[in-house]
């Protein structure tokens, strides 16, 4: 992925450092001006339902984003929260019936990120959750 993403970059002349880590492990605190995720955010449960043509050809790994399906998208917010700078960006997509879950966790009293914005898909459910991180 990483080398596809150097080729791409090249391709399109822009500058970008490539970082490859167990979610922002690698990355240094207040260093990052904008994180863009699709976690993995289906719940254990739904995992094993999934239709065969996603659940056979795509790893666990990508598909599962743990019981409740919340787990990644709360370690990613957590993460953000040390490596993103004053008034940086976490967007990230999530399921289409966690638009609640992931207010009730970016709500006004996080202490470090608060939900700006939550983007609709065609069909009307929130999807893309657009978070800003407070300044310090």
């Amino acid at each position: 992925a990483l080398a596809l993403a150097r080729l791409n970059a090249n391709a399109l002349g822009v500058n970008i450092r490539l970082v490859q880590s167990d979610w922002l492990a690698a990355v240094e605190d207040n260093s990052v001006d904008l994180v863009v995720s699709n976690p993995p955010y289906i719940s254990e449960q739904e995992c094993d339902g999934l239709d065969r043509t996603v659940r056979d050809f795509e790893p666990r790994l990508a598909l599962s984003g743990g019981g409740t399906g919340m787990e990644a998208i709360s370690r990613l917010v957590q993460e953000a929260s040390r490596v993103l700078i004053s008034g940086g960006w976490l967007l990230m997509e999530i399921g289409d019936d966690q638009a609640e879950a992931v207010t009730e966790l970016l709500c006004p009293t996080h202490p470090t990120i608060q939900l700006n914005n939550l983007k609709f898909d065609y069909a009307g459910r929130a999807r893309i959750v657009m978070a800003r991180r407070r300044s310090r």
